[in-house]
Formats: structure tokens, C-alpha cells, sequence
């Protein structure tokens, strides 16, 4: 097998650039970096706080955590935050990562998720691990990968949190949430989710890639603190409007 040095390898990859420059996932423009350009970058709209702890939207007011739309609403988890706008370019990002293999698109963007929760400021100091939203194993065979598991590890590496993946369990492969409607996103996902170890006080992080209705996220924390966690914290990478 034949083994290259640094130097030859950064040959090598100067050459490919020359006669295959990388070009912009979104837009094809060439540019510097691998998956999107400075410009489309750009046009990734970041969600400040403060945020509705339910279901993650921009509210105005220092003194108000929870939206109009959500004080009568009922969730298992303790807060949500989510770090940018689901629209384009970002959605398409989201999309080829989760459904044309791009697995490594998620990587870039849990990077940019990263930058963006130190940027906010919050704490994650009294949270013992982190875990994401299961895959059904039959769609994990016909994926290969989980979306929100790759962001986990890379939030648990640089947040410096333990993960703990294989924490929670799906009982039946059920439809994608996509393209459902409010009612039924909540019937599709409810009781679906169950956990088999004891996590009696344990302060949770879940991490999934997008949070629409928090039905999802919700029904997970159910399932964890059926089983005695103490806090749960949903953290997702963008909120659907």
C-alpha cells in the first residue's frame, strides 16, 4: 500500500481544486470552502433569544417565555432551543443531508450550530449527557445513518458533555413527520418512544435536527422522565415556521 506525505498529499489536493474547484452547494458558485459559499452562508438566519421555551420561536420581551400560541400547550421537555430558521438555503441543506446521503453536510452544519449556541451564551453546565432522537432501525438500514446522532457527537465533543447514544428506543416504525399535520404529527409519534435504564435525576440534553411542532421531542422527554429524569433540554439545529 502505498503511503503519501503531508506535502504530496497537499499537492495532490491543490491540483484536484485547480482542475475541480469546489463550487457552492446551494448557488455552484466556486468557492474557498467545501459545502457553501460566503453568501449563502450569509443568508442563514440565526434565531436569537429570547426564544419560546415550547416551541423555540423569536418572542419579544425579557420577562416572556412562553408565546401566545403555546400557554395552553402541555410538553414533557423543560425548554427548547433551536438555532436558526428553517428556509432556504439552510433547508435545502437539511434535505440533502437526510435524504441524498450527504451525511457530511451535517457535519458542516453542526459546526455552525456549535458557533451559534457559544455565540448565545448558554449554560450547559448542569447537564450529565447528551443523546438524540432514535432512528427506527429498519430506516436507520435503508439510511445508514442518523441525522440528529451525527450533530449529537459533534455537540457533545465540543460542549465537552458526555453522549450517550442508544438511550431511547422507537416501538414501531411509524411515517416520516414531514408533510403531516399538526393533529396528526402529535397521534404519529405518541407513546412511541421508550427507555430501559434507570435515569433517576439525570439532566438530559436531546438534540434532532429540526422542531416543528415539538411533538416529537416531547414525546422523547415523556420516555425519559418516565424513567426519572430530573431536566430535559430539547437543542435542535432550526425551527420550522
Amino acid at each position: 500500500m502505498l503511503e503519501y506525505s503531508p506535502m504530496l498529499t497537499g499537492y495532490l489536493r491543490a491540483f484536484i481544486d485547480i482542475i475541480f474547484p469546489p463550487r457552492c452547494f446551494i448557488c455552484e458558485k466556486k468557492t474557498n470552502v467545501e459545502i457553501i459559499c460566503i453568501d449563502c452562508r450569509e443568508k442563514i438566519k440565526p434565531l436569537n433569544p429570547p426564544l419560546c421555551r415550547v416551541c423555540a420561536r423569536e418572542i419579544r420581551g425579557k420577562d416572556i417565555c412562553v408565546c401566545k400560541n403555546c400557554r395552553k400547550r402541555k410538553v414533557f421537555y423543560d425548554k427548547v432551543i433551536s438555532c436558526f430558521v428553517y428556509e432556504e438555503p439552510l433547508k435545502s441543506l437539511i434535505h440533502l443531508s437526510k435524504y441524498k446521503y450527504y451525511d457530511y453536510i451535517m457535519e458542516f452544519l453542526s459546526i455552525t450550530m456549535v458557533k451559534h449556541i457559544l455565540a448565545i451564551g448558554f449554560s450547559f453546565k448542569d447537564y450529565d449527557f447528551i443523546t438524540s432522537v432514535p432512528t427506527h432501525l429498519l430506516r436507520l438500514r435503508e439510511r445508514e445513518y442518523n441525522q440528529s446522532n451525527i450533530i449529537a457527537k459533534k455537540i457533545s465533543k465540543f460542549l465537552k458533555i458526555p453522549l450517550k447514544n442508544g438511550i431511547i428506543y422507537c416501538k414501531k416504525n411509524r411515517p416520516s413527520q414531514s408533510g403531516l399535520k399538526k393533529e396528526a404529527r402529535l397521534k404519529n409519534v405518541e407513546d412511541n418512544f421508550f427507555v430501559k435504564e434507570d435515569l433517576t435525576d439525570k439532566n438530559i440534553i436531546i438534540i434532532d435536527d429540526v422542531i416543528t411542532t415539538g411533538s416529537t421531542l416531547s414525546e422523547c422527554a415523556k420516555a425519559l422522565k418516565e424513567k426519572g429524569a430530573n431536566k430535559v433540554l430539547g437543542l435542535t439545529l432550526a425551527k420550522a415556521q
